[in-house]
């Protein structure tokens, strides 16, 4: 949806670094409810209730609303509700390359406001919000868009080293 919308938002940072932790209490509920046997609980996930035309008053409430949200902010759900999302942000933990920052990251801010999924915060990137999309990498690795590595790649001094990981 809001890849059409011209409404497009982000939602402040404040309020994204304590809304991420939702998903892991809507997964919390969710895995206590089916082991207590409440089935119920897992009509959080809306494409079931949404594809299968089935599911309470709120189960649709909670379609209505991904919907609704996602017009405005992008994997609104996904995000912030969703605990299949919780669980892979736990599985995705573990990295077989890490990303790479320069020194200066948390100066320029580029990649903080560029980053699709708000997981970068100054110099630093949460495993559990990044999804490993490479945008970042991009940015940084092109002088047109990177003053860092522009000053690195055009400077008689060149290959330094200075990148991390």
């Amino acid at each position: 949806m809001n890849k059409i919308s011209p409404l497009k938002r982000r939602v402040p940072i404040k309020i994204h670094s304590k809304l991420v932790y939702l998903k892991y209490a809507v997964l919390v509920v969710v895995a206590l409810g089916v082991l207590a046997g409440n089935g119920w609980t897992t009509g959080v996930e809306p494409f079931q209730t949404f594809f299968f035309f089935r599911g309470d008053w709120w189960m649709w409430a909670v379609v209505i609303g991904a919907v609704i949200l996602s017009v405005p902010f992008n994997r609104f759900y996904c995000d912030y509700v969703c605990p299949a999302g919780a669980v892979l942000s736990l599985a995705g933990r573990p990295r077989v390359k890490e990303i790479k920052r320069w020194p200066e990251c948390d100066t320029c801010k580029v990649c903080e406001q560029a980053c699709p999924q708000g997981a970068i915060i100054g110099p630093r990137i949460s495993v559990r919000e990044c999804m490993n999309c490479r945008d970042c990498e991009k940015n940084y690795l092109d002088v047109k868009i990177c003053p860092h590595y522009a000053r690195e790649t055009l400077s008689p001094h060149k290959g330094n080293g200075s990148m991390t990981l």
